[in-house]
C-alpha cells in the first residue's frame, strides 16, 4: 500500500501515459504448473490405494488419459495453426489458380 501511496503522491496512476494495448496473456508454458499438480495428486492417491493394480488403474485412467486428451486437443490446435500459416506463405498451386481464375467472363453469356 505504501507504493502505492508514493505512486499518488508523485501524480504517478500506475500507467506509463501512453495508451499502451493490455499486456498479452501468460504463455501455454504456465499451464506446467498445473499439470505437475494434478499428476503429484493423482499420483498420491494412486499410492493410497489398497492393490498395486488398483493404484496403476486409477493412475492411468483419472491422470494419464486425461492428460493425453488434453496433448491431443493442444497438438491439433497447433497443427491447425501451422497448416494455415503454411498455407498463407505458399503460392497457390496450379489447380488451385485454375479453380480461382476459372472462366467468370463467360458467365453472364452462360446465363442467358
Amino acid at each position: 500500500m505504501l507504493s502505492c501511496a508514493t505512486d499518488r503522491h508523485n501524480g504517478h496512476n500506475g500507467h506509463n501515459g501512453h495508451n499502451a494495448p493490455p499486456p498479452p496473456p501468460p504463455p501455454a508454458r504456465a499451464m506446467h504448473i498445473v499439470i505437475m499438480a494434478w499428476l503429484f495428486v493423482i499420483g498420491t492417491m494412486a499410492l493410497t490405494s489398497t492393490s498395486v493394480v488398483g493404484g496403476v488403474a486409477f493412475f492411468a485412467v483419472a491422470g494419464v488419459a486425461p492428460l493425453a486428451f488434453y496433448a491431443w486437443i493442444k497438438l491439433g490446435r497447433l497443427n491447425a495453426r501451422r497448416r494455415a500459416a503454411a498455407s498463407a506463405t505458399e503460392p497457390p498451386s496450379v489447380r488451385q489458380q485454375r479453380v480461382d481464375g476459372g472462366d467468370d467472363a463467360d458467365a453472364g453469356r452462360d446465363q442467358q
